[in-house]
């Protein structure tokens, strides 16, 4: 019996040997796997993500490129277009060579949430995605002229030619801008949203002023107190004006004030419609164009015809 039990005990020693180096050979694995794989780099996301309203349903994006360009495994920036909802209604891509994008094919009114990533390739190693960056906008129209076709003009009060001093910034009949005479507007006076009247104080001057002040029955129209110098309606920005900058109903322009740029101007009429107005610059270095008593502004207009959408939200 004593040497069956020998066997025994020997037998047991050396499963519990095999077993003990069975055991130490897979934490030595592990140990292995662990020291030799690294945690993927996120790519470095886009700055200064902006947008503005390219149309009626298309909307503009810009944004500084991400610093991860040069990496090898630099795949795209991805695009989703999601609606209010937080669906995703669209999905498109830009190359590292691009900096700006319109995306097309969108809903007028509708505020899109805009998320941008920087991609890295497909089977990428040492990258990863980048974590997403968004700005919120919305389209609105481009009126470049008006109800006839030509350039949106608005001359001053003291103008003795028959071009009118009202401005209506959407007719609901052309679905374009209209200037109209005020004083005698006809069907168009409910319409009238600004006037340009000459400055009998200052000479050489004109002051861009809601229709409300010429007649209280007309409408109120409001401009923010923010305004760019800028020289087309493509500019970019993270929001528009607070809705609580919208304090003027007057803008002066003076013939001897020179500017290197045209500039927007930021409206809200008094149904609820947002709007920017861009001020072109004449040959002359001035906001003005002609000389008294015919002086005009010459004009054009982003405009929403959704009310109550100053075309965005703030970007987060």
């Amino acid at each position: 019996m004593k040497g069956t039990d020998m066997k025994i005990r020997i037998f047991i020693i050396t499963i519990l040997v095999i077993v003990s180096i069975m055991v130490s050979s897979l934490l030595m694995t592990g140990c292995d796997n662990n020291s030799t794989s690294t945690e993927k780099t996120a790519l470095t996301a886009v700055t200064n993500l902006k947008a503005y309203s390219a149309g009626n349903t298309s909307v503009g994006l810009t944004w500084t490129a991400s610093s991860s360009e040069n990496v090898s495994e630099f795949g795209e920036y991805s695009i989703d277009v999601k609606n209010p909802a937080g669906t995703i209604v669209a999905s498109t891509g830009a190359s590292k060579e691009d900096t700006n994008f319109v995306i097309l094919n969108l809903t007028e009114g509708v505020i899109y949430t805009f998320e941008m990533v920087v991609t890295a390739i497909e089977g990428a190693t040492n990258y990863k995605n980048s974590t997403p960056v968004t700005v919120k906008w919305s389209p609105a129209r481009r009126l470049d002229a008006d109800d006839i076709g030509v350039e949106i003009k608005v001359y001053e009060t003291s103008s003795s030619s028959s071009f009118g001093s009202g401005l209506v910034l959407y007719h609901p009949t052309s679905h374009t801008p209209k200037v109209v005479s005020i004083g005698s507007p006809g069907v168009d006076s409910s319409y009238i949203d600004l006037y340009l009247k000459t400055n009998t104080i200052t000479a050489g001057s004109v002051i861009l002023q809601s229709a409300s002040l010429y007649k209280t029955s007309w409408r109120l129209t409001r401009f923010s107190t923010i305004s760019r110098n800028v020289d087309g309606l493509d500019n970019a920005q993270l929001a528009p004006p607070d809705t609580g900058t919208y304090t003027l109903t007057s803008i002066q322009f003076d013939s001897t004030a020179t500017v290197s740029t045209s500039r927007i101007y930021y409206v809200k009429g008094d149904n609820g419609n947002y709007g920017r107005i861009l001020v072109q610059r004449a040959s002359n270095g001035t906001l003005i164009w002609g000389t008294t008593p015919e002086q005009y502004l010459n004009l054009k207009v982003s405009f929403q015809t959704v009310a109550y959408n100053p075309y965005s939200k703030q970007s987060r």
